[in-house]
């Protein structure tokens, strides 16, 4: 196909043919069980003569001419659509214990056949065949572990241009077989090429690439008019666990439909470097599609089943991390022929232009590699093949080329470049997210690769411990060796268990090592001190004393760790106020909104370990501190003269929460500049009444204070953000008295209520007393039933005159009564007097204040 460049490249380099290949990605199992077929042992005597389904010519120089003009070189037969129920219109013949079936399918001119099963579902017992008239070539059979999801099945081609479908069930099968004939793949090319030009795996250049070439597979597909070839390659993961992941090109697979006929070939390759023996026997049908993106033009896709160990697979490494490699090795399969091999001895250059393909799709600037080869080269077929760097980890797979330079979307890019996990290989060639970015290949067929883990790591004395192996290559001995001497295996487990139980019968650190064997050798792990054993689980909160505190404003997903033990339970005895958060060994805690309202509190945090049935326990007592007022909804309400004692410690800045200029210290409304850092620290809120003299002195004492009076009608107007829906009356930081703060004779109306805001300066904290001062006296109730509580606005510690008088100038109430600093107000019962207006006088240091009382019964 046909691949522009950028206008100065194109004057540089001129057009460029690039090889741009279709193939699909969904499709099934394809191990058969070299049985034969029924028919074989009934006699010429008793065949019976089978219906045949006669395909259309393939016109062979027609399809050729095609290809050609559509630029579309990897084609190689055309498709015909049937619906054929084999069941219904094949011949039928009854055996003693199993039912025959046989149906033909031929087309003069073709040079192959594929057969594709729209439906494909057998009970246990029965069996597919594929062979042609002479019996000489032999498919089958496929059985019910050939069974998909989707009942479908796809078969590798067949070397004949006519072949015969023969299907066998038992007579006692569990249910009728379903057996659909839906598409037959008319081959005009021959896929089993002839020697070339190329380079084949087994010459001397690829003697060094014999493991990586077993993980390189030809593959073929249909889609509703014709059939394709592309090679791909099976990867690693991270996990190294043998998930058959395939890499190819997006432009060769991308729909479930297309690939709903996939075909992979292993060891398709001539054996050596002269011969022309290339077997395409070793084939698997079935693959899932995983991830595919045309941004570097891969596809990822999911083998359906396992290639068995007659198949060699390997399972090539890679490298995600987009470093320029010294070299570059491509292992493909040109026109669906033999394994090839080509050399770049010099470094892959990444190509700084955009590559516009034929069909006007573009790739971007440096998301392909590109290689120059001096050994071999690849052709229409090699689509979707590895790129090896130096360290033989795959870095890309070919997109296209033309006759001097070839293109690989870059493996680096493909790994995470979308976040879409259908669009990326790190989702699954990394499941565990570890951040690897190079892993090695592996061969599954090869000695074990020893690996274990136990169920503890900290265990408690009598209490088996589960040793689980993860080896790999399929072991088939175990030695486990444990040290000190302190253990017993459990439970009819021994030293060679695949996966034993121990227990310890002494405390101490205990080293274990597996030895792993098969066939073709032994591997060792050593874990040190892996398991400690205890009397009684060390569990502990980790550096946690007995007793903390907290402010509330630090609960916010905060850290409680454990230690000692392997599985943890949580406590918190104050679980209402808490969102709890139990991740393993970890607790986090974030304290509800609704929780501060309520002020400080104390709470237990508690966990207990656990192995088995032995478990420990520890646990903290958490104080939590936070004002019941920090924020302006839950102000606490002041009487006139002395309130003590509160606190702003952990108090904190509300969202939209007012506060006064720092401009100064004797500016008016304003507080001093702060030494560094916000205006506003760790503020709290009250409110007060207007005084029924209309003047109120406020002063703090404690520590270091701020404070502001506002006039609103609610909280919510306080920290609306709006400046009109709040009033800031007066503002003080310092007075004569020092760091107290201190506004006098702020003028209120009676009628009113108002908000209090004490914040410390520079963020200073601690206990703090709040004086209301008035030259006045409240009463309150008033009307009354008759008992009455009187407040004076500063006492001072004095003696006080009170009494009260009815209409006529009786007294009816006297008392003198010292006030203490924090206790001005007085009880006054009138109950047992009538209804009626009375007046209320006190004498304070020769000062007469008088009220007018109203008892109404």
């Amino acid at each position: 196909m046909k691949v522009c460049f950028s206008l100065q490249d194109w004057l540089k380099k001129g057009s460029l043919l690039l090889a741009f290949l279709w193939v699909g990605t969904f499709a099934f199992g394809q191990l058969s069980d070299n049985s034969l077929p029924a028919s074989f042992g009934i006699t010429e005597k008793q065949a019976k003569i089978i219906p045949v389904s006669r395909l259309d010519s393939v016109q062979v120089a027609d399809r050729l001419d095609e290809d050609v003009r559509e630029g579309v070189p990897n084609r190689f037969g055309l498709v015909q659509a049937l619906s054929v129920d084999i069941r219904e219109k094949g011949v039928k013949t009854e055996l003693a214990d199993q039912t025959v079936w046989q149906y033909e399918v031929s087309c003069p001119d073709a040079l192959s056949l594929g057969v594709f099963f729209e439906t494909f579902l057998l009970p246990e017992g029965a069996a597919v065949y594929l062979y042609n008239k002479d019996k000489t070539l032999v498919r089958g059979g496929f059985t019910h572990t050939n069974n998909k999801e989707n009942r479908q099945l796809a078969l590798a081609v067949f070397p004949d241009n006519h072949l015969i479908v023969e299907y066998n069930e038992p007579l006692d099968a569990d249910f009728p077989g379903q057996l659909i004939i839906g598409a037959v793949s008319k081959a005009y090319l021959d896929v089993k090429s002839v020697a070339r030009s190329e380079v084949f795996i087994n010459c001397p250049e690829g003697s060094d690439w014999q493991e990586e070439k077993r993980s390189v597979c030809l593959m073929t597909y249909q889609d509703s008019r014709f059939s394709y070839y592309c090679t791909g390659a099976l990867v690693n993961n991270v996990r190294a666990d043998g998930t058959p992941y395939f890499l190819t090109a997006n432009h060769c697979l991308s729909t479930a439909g297309e690939a709903a006929t996939l075909v992979t070939y292993f060891n398709y390759e001539n054996s050596t470097c002269t011969s022309n023996d290339a077997s395409l026997e070793q084939t698997l049908s079935g693959s899932g599609l995983v991830a595919t993106n045309n941004y570097t033009d891969f596809t990822l896709l999911l083998l359906s089943e396992y290639p068995t160990e007659d198949y060699a697979p390997y399972f090539a490494g890679w490298d995600a991390g987009g470093q320029q490699p010294a070299s570059g090795t491509c292992i493909h399969h040109p026109e669906g022929g033999p394994k090839n091999i080509a050399l770049d001895q010099d470094p892959p250059v990444s190509y700084a232009a955009p590559i516009i393909w034929d069909g006007n799709f573009t790739s971007q600037a440096n998301t392909h590699w590109e290689v120059t080869y001096d050994v071999g080269l690849d052709q229409s077929g090699s689509s979707g093949s590895p790129l090896f760097d130096g360290n033989k980890r795959v870095i890309g797979q070919l997109h296209g080329g033309d006759d001097v330079n070839s293109y690989f979307g870059k493996f680096s890019l493909s790994w995470n470049y979308s976040s879409d996990p259908a669009k990326q290989l790190k989702n699954w060639l990394d499941p565990d997210n570890t951040g690897v970015l190079q892993l090695d290949g592996w061969d599954y067929f090869s000695v074990p690769r020893a690996n274990f883990e136990a169920d503890v790591s900290v265990a408690c004395l009598e209490t088996p411990v589960q040793l689980t192996d993860l080896s790999r290559n399929k072991p088939e001995s175990w030695l486990w060796q444990i040290q000190p001497a302190g253990f017993a295996f459990v439970n009819g487990t021994s030293a060679n268990s695949q996966h034993p139980e121990i227990i310890f019968t002494a405390e101490g650190s205990y080293t274990i090592s597996l030895t792993v064997g098969n066939e073709n050798g032994t591997d060792q792990v050593v874990f040190e001190d892996l398991i400690t054993a205890f009397q009684e689980l060390p569990v502990a909160l980790d550096d946690m004393p007995d007793v903390m505190s907290l402010c509330g404003s630090d609960l916010q997903n905060y850290e409680f760790s454990a230690s000692g033990a392997n599985s943890f339970e949580f406590e918190v005895t104050a679980d209402e106020f808490f969102d709890k958060q139990v991740s393993g060994n970890l607790l986090f805690l974030t304290l509800k909104e609704e929780a501060r309202k309520f002020g400080s509190f104390d709470t237990y945090v508690k966990v207990t370990g656990r192995h088995g049935d032995c478990a420990s326990s520890d646990s903290v007592l958490l104080q939590v501190v936070m004002p019941a007022n920090d924020d302006v909804a839950q102000s606490i309400a002041l009487k006139l003269g002395r309130n003590a004692y509160f606190t702003n410690e952990c108090a904190t800045v509300e969202t939209r929460e007012p506060y006064p200029t720092g401009s100064g210290c004797n500016a008016p409304k304003a507080w001093c500049v702060p030494a560094s850092g916000p205006v506003l620290d760790n503020s709290v809120w009250f409110t007060f009444p207007g005084t029924s003299s209309g003047l109120v002195t406020i002063e703090t004492s404690g520590f270091d204070t701020q404070m502001a009076v506002y006039e609103a009608e609610s909280a919510a107007d306080i920290v609306s953000g709006v400046a009109a829906r709040y009033t800031l009356l007066a503002a003080n930081d310092n007075s004569s008295l020092g760091t107290a703060a201190v506004i006098e004779n702020l003028a209120v109306d009676p009628s009113k209520t108002y908000f209090l805001q004490v914040d410390g300066n520079n963020g200073d904290f601690g206990e703090m007393a709040i004086s209301l001062i008035s030259q006045t006296i409240e009463v309150y109730p008033n009307p009354s039933t008759g008992l009455f509580h009187f407040t004076l606005g500063e006492a001072e510690g004095s003696t006080v005159e009170l009494a009260v008088y009815s209409m006529t100038g009786q007294r009816v109430f006297a008392r003198s009564v010292s006030f203490a600093a924090n206790e001005n107000t007085v009880d006054v019962d009138l109950t047992s007097w009538p209804d009626g207006l009375y007046f209320f006088r006190v004498k304070l240091n020769g000062t007469v204040l008088a009220k007018k009382l109203m008892v109404t019964k």
